[in-house]
């Protein structure tokens, strides 16, 4: 189910990257890579995550985005990808 955004606010990622056994990895890089329409034209943004403790954490502004449906994708280089997806829902203020 799509997190709902008011369009013009930020999202927030935090994601922690474990092994198929359950025990936490550490990547030395992880991103966040969003789709979505602004004027009716497909775009994609890649946005690096930064490590504070054993997460990583980005944010994505949804400024200037159309209404509607934002894919996102988690990955890291010590993981299998994408290790996390979702749906956000951009909605009127």
């Amino acid at each position: 189910m799509p997190t709902n955004i008011t369009r013009g606010l930020s999202a927030q990622f935090i994601a922690q990257f474990l092994s198929s056994q359950g025990a936490t990895v550490s990547p030395s890089s992880a991103t966040v890579t969003l789709t979505y329409n602004i004027s009716g034209v497909l775009n994609s943004s890649t946005v690096g995550m930064s490590l504070s403790g054993s997460f990583w954490t980005a944010t994505w502004s949804s400024a200037g985005v159309d209404l509607g449906t934002v894919n996102w994708a988690v990955a890291s280089n010590a993981t299998t990808n994408p290790a996390q997806i979702g749906q956000l829902r951009i909605i009127d203020p």
